[in-house]
């Protein structure tokens, strides 16, 4: 993890995106990310832009999905065991 990534898991929130996608194959459907930002939106966008780029998913034809915000609390473990 560089310092850029600590400063926004330091300054920011973090979320998972979990989304279906009903119209892709039953194995590759579930998708999800974790990101980070000053704001939902940010983080949220980040975790979207992740999933579309995947390959079971990157160039496909999207007309539905559900999508699941949770919001995740305190700070990354890796961060969490450096500090003691």
């Amino acid at each position: 993890m560089d310092e850029s990534d600590r400063m926004t898991f330091r300054n920011g929130k973090r979320f998972r995106v979990s989304v279906n996608f009903p119209e892709i194959s039953a194995s590759h459907s579930y998708q999800d990310a974790e990101a980070s930002g000053g704001n939902m939106r940010v983080a949220v966008n980040r975790a979207l832009q992740e999933i579309f780029t995947r390959r079971h998913v990157k160039g496909r034809r999207i007309t539905y999905a559900t999508i699941r915000i949770t919001k995740l609390a305190g700070r990354p473990q890796a961060e969490q065991e450096s500090d003691s």
